[in-house]
């Protein structure tokens, strides 16, 4: 597959060919060398249509950037000193502009690369990122339009449906790659490539996350809980021998699993489904995991966890009600006065998590009447 232009006329929406080639046409009238990568090129080969297009840019990514506000009007942000750019057009479709790196990484396993030859500075960009199934490009320059870049073989990768990293040193120089790489197969539905999980067996062993400050560590776990299926995540690990540290003085025994899946499997049912945007998910699946922890140990972890105040207000309010709540709306008798009284200081976060850990149906019809009575009078 050398050129993927048929693909990008029979998988993409008319509005994002057209925001492609105007991509294109204003990079060849002012002289700009573009290539989109990373997830948008890895959905395309996948089928899938992304609104997020992340683009190599040659010739200094935010000068291209700034020319494109004439086609694009919305918000834009730039990086001087990195030479980066992001766009967000008034239709939401998001561009993430990088300039072509300079300088190549010896560490390549699969190139032989130098910087004389041919497209030497967007193989150095594509080195730079985290899996060779992100590290795909495509053309956007028109005597070359479509054409793919596969220099460290993401292409077979993305057939074969495994997760790859660059080198051996990949989890050591960057090891939140450890947990984006758990998280990309998790979504994706793939697997580690065998040398990849010994590598990521080993950082883990070698305590590589330790390396990592504590409000990036905690904001890359704060994805996995926006996934569909953190169990999984959360199970892969605690076998890791890594999520006493990541949840200090927290038990993951049968209990909490069990726990954890039914939140997960209700958040997805046809009720929270639609909900599950307003929510702050990292907020919901905190309060479960921290619901038997003592107060000092409580304080702790939230010290450690860098949250905002709000979202330290939300955990603290959900766990020191949450008891009496569920004691409360699972009695036998209610009136509609009481039930407001009792559920009205509770954050939205605690609603789907007082629904799985009391098991009573009875709490979630009078959860759903309470909240369907909100939305109500919000309209």
């Amino acid at each position: 597959m050398n050129n993927i232009t048929p693909l990008i006329n029979e998988t993409l929406s008319r509005e994002m060919q057209s925001t492609l080639f105007l991509l294109s046409s204003y990079a060849h009238r002012y002289s700009f060398t573009v290539y989109a990568a990373g997830d948008f090129v890895r959905n395309l080969l996948q089928g899938k249509e992304n609104h997020y297009i992340n683009l190599v840019v040659e010739n200094f990514a935010i000068d291209y950037a700034r020319k494109l506000t004439e086609l694009f009007p919305g918000k834009i942000h730039c990086c001087d000193r990195i030479g980066t750019a992001r766009l967000v057009t008034a239709k939401g479709v998001i561009l993430d502009m990088v300039t072509a790196k300079d300088e190549f990484s010896p560490f390549s396993s699969n190139s032989n690369a130098s910087a004389k030859e041919e497209k030497a500075s967007l193989k150095r960009s594509l080195y730079n990122r985290d899996f060779t199934i992100n590290a795909i490009a495509c053309s956007l320059n028109r005597d070359e339009y479509g054409r793919l870049y596969d220099f460290f073989g993401g292409l077979q990768d993305l057939r074969q449906r495994e997760i790859r990293v660059f080198n051996k040193l990949s989890f050591v120089n960057d090891p939140l790659l450890l947990l984006r790489a758990l998280l990309l197969a998790q979504k994706l539905s793939f697997k580690l490539e065998g040398e990849t999980f010994s590598l990521l067996q080993s950082a883990c062993k070698n305590h590589q996350l330790r390396k990592i400050s504590k409000e990036k560590l905690y904001r890359e776990i704060g994805q996995i809980f926006n996934s569909k299926y953190p169990s999984k995540i959360l199970k892969q690990l605690h076998s890791l021998g890594v999520l006493s540290f990541i949840f200090p003085r927290v038990i993951f025994d049968r209990d909490m699993i069990n726990n954890i899946g039914r939140l997960e499997t209700l958040l997805l049912d046809n009720y929270w489904i639609n909900k599950r945007n307003d929510l702050h998910l990292f907020v919901v699946y905190l309060s479960l995991i921290m619901q038997n922890l003592s107060e000092h140990d409580r304080k702790y972890l939230l010290y450690l966890l860098r949250l905002r105040k709000l979202e330290r207000q939300k955990i603290v309010t959900v766990l020191d009600s949450l008891p009496r709540i569920i004691t409360q709306i699972t009695a036998p008798e209610i009136s509609e006065a009481d039930l407001n009284s009792h559920l009205k200081i509770l954050p939205r976060e605690g609603f789907p998590l007082v629904e799985a850990v009391s098991c009573s149906s009875i709490a979630s019809r009078r959860i759903k009447r309470y909240l369907e009575h909100l939305d109500d009078i919000k309209q």
